[in-house]
């Protein structure tokens, strides 16, 4: 199960038709690509020093590919990481702050790459097996030491379960069996447990003895991949046992130890992909305003306080 994410490929180009009715036209550059602000944004994550962000965006109108781009949480120093588009839905910042990894698809299936923060080429991390069967590794987390992972990995005699892997992309060790799809791996902040999301709800696991995993939401599941009331997009704050996560398209918090929840942001409209601080103050999120079409990367305040746009680009 990947990551929920909007896509607004199917957008049409709107033409200018006259000076009453002009509107910004879409424009394509080089290889089909959008040229201009980013659109289809998606998965912020910080820097380790809290002081900017990366983040994905659609790269061609009607498909899914992404390039990367690179802001300072301020406002300024937008940039593009990347020129080549891939299709990706998840990007992170390492803890050292030296790399960007990130997962895409290739005639290999989805795998995580490594490049540098400021761009330049990409290595695989991950591929193959080495028996020739399939595998991908569909989304991931990194340790707060950044020398391992766990990683959503997808095999036929398996489907989509979580792994402990090296940061070099070796697999450790089966981490679930669930009988549902495993979403958003995170660790928590003890480096000895981990939280992901199965069935619509948040579970909790202990990395040395993986039988001991338990469910902790309990929220109505469905078979739909954009359950309207389930748990997705999952994050958990790198300090305490607080967990961000979606339902119905809004921004909620719970407290592991005594699950109380409650939704961060007032007003309408919907926000997706949380991404913690460092220091598990603030939220990096994606957030579209009611009757506004296009998305903005913003953070805040953990108890929603201090909203603030961090892109700010012109209207499609």
């Amino acid at each position: 199960m990947r990551i929920p994410r909007v896509i607004l490929g199917s957008l049409l180009l709107v033409a200018c038709m006259g000076a009453a009715g002009c509107h910004s036209q879409a424009v394509l550059g080089p290889q089909g690509q959008w040229s201009g602000p980013p659109r289809g944004l998606t998965s912020p994550s910080w820097s380790p020093d809290g002081k900017a962000l990366v983040f994905l965006a659609q790269a061609r109108p009607n498909d899914h590919t992404s390039n990367t781009w690179r802001i300072n949480v301020d406002g300024t120093g937008l940039r593009q990481l990347t020129k080549k588009p891939i299709d990706s839905e998840h990007v992170v910042w390492s803890r050292d702050g030296k790399n960007i990894y990130y997962v895409a698809e290739d005639t290999y299936g989805a795998h995580i790459w490594r490049m540098g923060a400021n761009g330049g080429p990409a290595v695989r991390v991950t591929g193959p097996r080495s028996d020739g069967d399939f595998q991908e590794f569909i989304e991931f987390a990194l340790s707060r030491d950044g020398k391992q992972m766990i990683a959503v990995w997808s095999r036929p005699e398996t489907g989509d379960q979580l792994a402990l892997m090296s940061n070099g992309g070796v697999v450790k060790k089966l981490l679930t069996s669930c009988p549902h799809m495993v979403s958003c791996p995170s660790w928590l902040p003890d480096g000895r447990s981990f939280a992901c999301v199965a069935n619509c709800n948040i579970w909790k696991g202990i990395i040395a003895n993986p039988k001991q995993f338990k469910q902790i939401t309990f929220q109505p599941a469905s078979e739909s991949t954009t359950d309207e009331f389930g748990v997705s997009d999952l994050a958990c704050s790198p300090t305490d046992g607080r967990f961000a996560f979606l339902i119905s398209s809004r921004l909620w918090m719970m407290d592991s130890d005594t699950k109380r929840m409650h939704q961060v942001l007032n007003g309408d409209g919907s926000e997706y992909a949380p991404a913690w601080s460092p220091d598990g103050k603030q939220i990096a999120f994606v957030r579209m305003l009611a009757g506004v079409n296009k998305e903005e990367i913003w953070t805040a305040y953990a108890d929603g306080t201090k909203p603030r746009r961090v892109t700010n680009f012109p209207d499609w």
